[in-house]
């Protein structure tokens, strides 16, 4: 169990201050395959834990601090501006995702965890307002959610809006050290360990989809759209409309995971395709099929953490950068603890493993949040970076 806690504190890394974010100048690229390499946006940024480009200005960036700090910055000159720093209750901040509405880019989501560690945590869900200007600014609009977590991990992932207009929010299951937390993903009548899906246009704070999958499931809550999952802590959508989830392993191994709706992804029942035999975590493996039988989501990719510091698994998204003609459509997802990037072909099936999976490179560095939406955005424990063509 010490390797459990170690892992945990590399996923989770200490605090420290979010300094100005420094545009690169004359740093040395990496060198990457399918040629490509990582060039240096940010040679100083420190703990950006997710970043997006505004639609209407892909060179200026909205950025969360691990520290509390929303800020933009832009790509192609010195200019960074705090937003908003958030509340930090009790000594302990985690700012997790922040998510630009789709149709309203002033319309901004923000996912954090705070409180006192041992006594009080929460995870929540706030909107903000983004006024420009010449001090552009972020206000505080309402609060969507506050969620009680029993510990300081596995608070949730990346906020992503779907294809259709609705918010998808990613919870994790609470931190499984304790059996009884480790449950909270199979229970539908607890938000923990599962994947929201949410209408921020239809009510305030937030409307139910009706479509929402779990609407008939007596005890469940109506935002439920899939459950069995432990931290899917990075997801992304595809260009088909599909949700690839970066679920991050316990002891044994990493698995990526195709969102269902109503789906479950087998956590605490299995770690990848690795079944649980006892209540002390024993495992015993388990195919694709028997997991498909019991009517779990098989893993889309999985790796075991083996030797090396490998361990948290990130799901970056589709590849769509025009640039990078060779690389289109290809996904694109890597792992927090090594740095490692890797690249796969998406099936078709949904229940089909990942195809053609090579390495694409490493950061150097553990990396924390992506961004494929246009240019590929990659920041680590202190830079960004840029995937761009080999010279």
């Amino acid at each position: 169990m010490i390797w459990l806690w170690m892992a945990l504190l590399a996923c989770r890394p200490g605090a420290e201050e979010a300094l100005p974010c420094t545009p690169a100048t004359g740093s040395t690229s990496i060198p990457a395959a399918e040629g490509t390499r990582l060039v240096p946006v940010f040679d100083s940024c420190p703990w950006v834990t997710d970043l997006r480009p505004f639609p209407a200005d892909p060179q200026r960036l909205l950025l969360a601090h691990r520290t509390g700090e929303l800020r933009t910055a832009r790509t192609d000159r010195a200019d960074t501006t705090v937003l908003a720093t958030l509340p930090s209750e009790g000594g302990f901040m985690e700012f997790i995702s922040v998510a630009i509405h789709p149709t309203d880019p002033q319309r901004l989501f923000l996912l954090y965890a705070t409180g006192t560690p041992g006594e009080q945590l929460w995870t929540r869900l706030d909107e903000y307002r983004l006024t420009e200007g010449e001090q552009p600014t972020a206000t505080f609009v309402q609060r969507l959610l506050q969620v009680e977590e029993p510990a300081v991990s596995h608070n949730g992932g990346r906020l992503q809006f779907g294809p259709d207009g609705k918010l998808y929010v990613p919870l994790g299951d609470g931190g499984d050290t304790d059996p009884a937390i480790k449950e909270n993903a199979r229970d539908p009548g607890k938000l923990l360990g599962k994947i929201l899906r949410l209408d921020v246009d239809g009510a305030a704070p937030y409307a139910i989809p009706d479509d929402n999958p779990f609407l008939s499931v007596e005890g469940a809550r109506p935002e439920l759209w899939m459950k069995g999952l432990r931290m899917p802590w990075r997801m992304a959508f595809l260009g088909d409309g599909r949700l690839v989830i970066g679920d991050v392993g316990r002891d044994h191994r990493e698995k990526l995971i195709l969102g269902v709706p109503g789906g479950d992804g087998g956590w605490a029942f299995a770690e990848g395709t690795l079944a649980m035999t006892s209540p002390d975590d024993a495992r015993a493996e388990v195919s694709r099929d028997e997991l498909l039988s019991k009517g779990l989501q098989p893993p889309l990719h999985e790796y075991p953490h083996g030797d090396g510091p490998q361990g948290c698994i990130l799901a970056g998204g589709e590849i769509v950068d025009p640039w990078l003609p060779q690389l289109k459509g290809r996904l694109l997802f890597g792992d927090f603890m090594s740095g490692d990037l890797w690249i796969g072909t998406v099936p078709s099936s949904s229940t089909e493993p990942l195809q053609d999976v090579r390495p694409l490179g490493r950061l150097g560095k553990q990396w924390l949040s992506a961004d494929t939406t246009g240019s590929v955005l990659l920041s680590d424990i202190q830079t960004v970076h840029r995937l761009a063509p080999a010279p």
